[in-house]
Parts: C-alpha cells; sequence; structure tokens
C-alpha cells in the first residue's frame, strides 16, 4: 500500500511539474551558474559544522567545509547536508557533484541522492509539495555543451525519495537564447517527417541540431516572431540520446495540444 501510494505522489509530481519547471522560466538556460545558498541554507557556525560533519569528513578527506550546506530535508530535528562541489565519490574525475546527506543520528549519514554538476535552482511545488532541485552540469575541460538535471524530492511520512527525468541539453557557444517565456507550457507534436531542430530562429544550413519526423513530441517555452515566421523554442521529448535536446522550430507544421 506504501508502495503504491509513494508511486502516485511520484506521478502527479511529474504531472504538474512538466509545465512548472518550462512555464516562463528560460532563466534555466544560462552560461554561468550564479546561483547562491545565501538565504536558503541553515546557519550554524563552522564549529558546529564541523564536529557534525566529523565522521563524514574522515569518509571524503578532500572536501571542503564550505561546500557541504545544512538544510532540514525531511521533518525530523536532525541537520542534513547537500554537499556541493568537486567530484568527491570519485577523485579522479574532473567536474563537480551534488550529493544529498541524510543525518541518520549518532554522526551517520547516507547519500540518498546524487547528481552531477552544481545546484542551478531550488523550486518547491505548492500543487505537489514536493521540492524540486535544478543542477546544471558544465562537464569539464572548458565544456559547451551543458547539462539541465532534474531531481524532486518527496516527503511522505519523513521518507525521502527522489525522482529523475531526462536532463537537457544545449551548447552555450551556438544556441540563441530565448529572450521571454511563454504564460504557459504547451505540448506539441510535430506534423511533417524530416523536420529540424536548430541552435537558432533562422533557416541555415549549419545550425542544425537534429531532424526530427511526423509524430515527434515536445514542449515550447517560448516564441520568437521574423519577418516570414514563427519560431518555438522546443524542448523535445527524449528519441535515441539520454539526454533531451532544445532549439528552435518552424512553428509552421506543429501542432499544439
Amino acid at each position: 500500500m506504501m508502495r503504491k501510494r509513494i508511486i502516485g505522489i511520484i506521478t502527479i509530481v511529474l504531472f504538474y511539474s512538466s509545465s512548472f519547471i518550462y512555464s516562463q522560466d528560460i532563466s534555466l538556460f544560462v552560461k554561468e551558474n550564479t546561483f547562491s545558498y545565501e538565504g536558503i541554507e541553515l546557519k550554524i557556525n563552522n564549529v558546529s559544522k564541523r564536529e557534525t560533519l566529523n565522521k563524514l569528513l574522515e569518509t571524503y578527506p578532500s572536501s571542503n567545509l564550505d561546500e557541504f550546506h545544512p538544510f532540514y530535508l525531511n521533518n525530523d530535528s536532525l541537520i542534513d547536508f547537500i554537499y556541493d562541489g568537486p567530484i568527491i565519490t570519485n577523485p579522479g574525475l574532473d567536474g563537480n557533484q551534488v550529493l544529498f546527506f541524510e543525518n541518520k543520528e549518532n554522526g551517520k549519514f547516507e547519500v540518498i541522492a546524487s547528481s552531477y554538476g552544481s545546484i542551478l535552482k531550488v523550486k518547491r511545488d505548492k500543487v505537489s509539495g514536493s521540492t524540486l532541485f535544478i543542477t546544471l552540469d558544465e562537464g569539464c575541460c572548458l565544456s559547451i555543451t551543458f547539462d539541465l538535471n532534474f531531481m524532486w524530492m518527496i516527503e511522505n511520512n519523513d521518507e525521502l525519495s527522489f525522482t529523475h527525468s531526462s536532463p537537457i541539453q544545449y551548447n552555450i557557444e551556438t544556441l540563441y537564447f530565448p529572450k521571454h517565456g511563454n504564460i504557459e507550457a504547451l505540448n506539441f507534436k510535430v506534423l511533417h517527417n524530416n523536420y529540424n531542430l536548430r541552435s537558432s530562429p533562422f533557416i541555415q544550413d549549419d545550425n542544425i541540431i537534429e531532424e526530427y519526423h511526423k509524430g515527434d513530441r515536445g514542449v515550447v517555452v517560448s516564441t520568437f516572431k521574423s519577418d516570414e515566421r514563427v519560431w518555438w523554442f522546443v524542448i523535445m521529448d527524449n528519441k535515441v540520446s539520454l539526454s533531451r535536446k532544445c532549439g528552435w522550430m518552424s512553428s509552421r507544421y506543429l501542432e499544439s495540444y
């Protein structure tokens, strides 16, 4: 019964959060992550933080105390932590990661969720009661391809569970970033075969990201009007790759629903 209830909650979260994420929120598509924990994390002094994290810091000796951010992830009185910094679970890898540590008492912490990248935004969904954590994975080695990762945290009877959706991938050098969002996100389907998703709202040979076909689906988050046509900034559903693609499509052969 409990398992069915949790599955039901997750389904509701995903149903409502699709429009909750994308509606008017083109601010997710950035070239630089400027997120700050100020005003969000709990305020505790470094002495108390170090005492609380003593055993955890022994497990991850290369970590920095400032990269552990205190939170109450559930409704108990124990302080949990979100780690946001360089990869510490496999120090040989470049890049950043986010780890959610739940306090299990007696100085013991358990990793209950993780994501590559760094926190970009934290949102509370009043409809479902879930908390959405969005991370931006900038890769390594001066990569120009970024991934937006989405994690919903759901609490049920003091038990925490996380569910993920497929990341959204974009190129920070070639993408023409949308200037404004829609009032609400619109689902759509492609009406023609061999229909191109482009990095900019113009017909050019060098701005094609991927080709889509009749029946493929996505969501519209912004529009752009040129002299000849109306362009939609869209996020496509998965085809073959693990990541969802985003970019511009001419609305001429797209149908909203």
